[in-house]
């Protein structure tokens, strides 16, 4: 018996801009050029949170020869309330002929408050919105289980 899945709806949950200073070249390595993005601030906006980036996180990033960046950042947010929040963001990011660069993230979120455990028990998916050499963009979404499973409710 096979069961075939609709796609799980996204709900935009907030955007984060995050203000970035150049890239520092770590080493040549052989899977690519390791490179250190470091991020200097930036805020949170959205309908379920806001807040503001911390300065002194950063993205770990490695340029492979085929063109993909594997990106790894680890940086912090303080929600408007004054709530720190650790944000892991892996993903993958690369040029897209003709279009939009492909840019798309899994943050996974820590935190120890009841009002923001919701960020640690579903799982999100980060679009980037734009990005140039001071600033990079991210559209964060909640995956939503299937409609006949109950829905989502992002207060769990």
């Amino acid at each position: 018996m096979t069961h075939t899945l609709a796609a799980p709806p996204m709900t935009l949950v907030f955007t984060i801009d995050v203000s970035v200073e150049a890239p520092v070249v770590l080493s040549d390595s052989p899977v690519g050029r390791r490179v250190f993005i470091p991020i200097v601030g930036g805020t949170v906006r959205g309908p379920r949170l806001g807040g503001e980036v911390l300065a002194g996180g950063g993205d770990w990033a490695v340029e492979r020869a085929n063109g993909v960046m594997d990106i790894h950042a680890h940086y912090l947010i303080r929600s408007d309330d004054g709530v720190v929040i650790e944000v892991d963001n892996r993903g993958h990011w690369r040029e897209v002929p003709g279009g939009q660069p492909y840019f798309v993230t899994a943050p996974v979120f820590s935190v120890d408050s009841d009002r923001y455990r919701w960020l640690t028990h579903h799982v999100f998916i980060g679009m980037m919105h734009e990005v140039d050499e001071t600033r990079i963009t991210i559209d964060v979404y909640a995956v939503e289980p299937p409609r006949n499973a109950g829905g989502m409710d992002l207060d769990t």
